[in-house]
């Protein structure tokens, strides 16, 4: 290394510092301010618009729909609640095509009320999403899916959705 009186101090011409130097140099040079700007997304860019179709197939049709199911999870049950018990209250209130299944705690967990996966058809859905019919203090929430598709599936899969 080199010892503290063998490095040459640089100054600025003129004896000034490098401070001002730097000062007078930014305000003499032309300056051009880059910003970055959000590009706008263009119609292919974003994702597709979920549509319902909403022709009337006649029974004879070779093309037929499958009806959705409304499904979402119920908890705050009283834990001696059975599957049969709420599926019968569901039936009772109006709804049709009714599916109970109580959850079990995950790794051991205990809770002290019961949590269900409840759907029905979407015949239903003015009874399903009406906050009097539910029992008192149960809490409603509709059902999250994963979605177990790959990111981008493959064409050559016709699983996947590929030709």
């Amino acid at each position: 290394m080199a010892a503290a009186a063998d490095v040459a101090v640089m100054t600025p011409a003129g004896g000034s510092s490098w401070a001002e130097v730097a000062v007078t140099n930014i305000n003499q040079a032309p300056w051009t301010l880059v910003t970055h700007q959000k590009q706008k997304k263009s119609a292919e860019m974003s994702a597709p618009a979920m549509r319902r179709g909403m022709k009337r197939v006649d029974s004879e049709s070779n093309v037929q729909t499958v009806s959705r199911q409304l499904t979402a999870f119920v908890s705050r049950i009283a834990k001696e609640t059975s599957s049969d018990d709420l599926c019968d209250f569901m039936k009772q209130v109006g709804m049709k095509d009714v599916e109970c299944i109580k959850l079990t705690p995950k790794d051991g967990k205990v809770f002290k009320s019961a949590a269900f996966r409840v759907s029905c058809s979407d015949a239903s859905r003015d009874l399903f999403y009406d906050e009097n019919v539910w029992p008192d203090g149960c809490l409603v929430r509709d059902w999250y899916f994963k979605s177990r598709m790959p990111a981008s599936p493959d064409v050559n899969n016709p699983s996947h959705g590929g030709t």
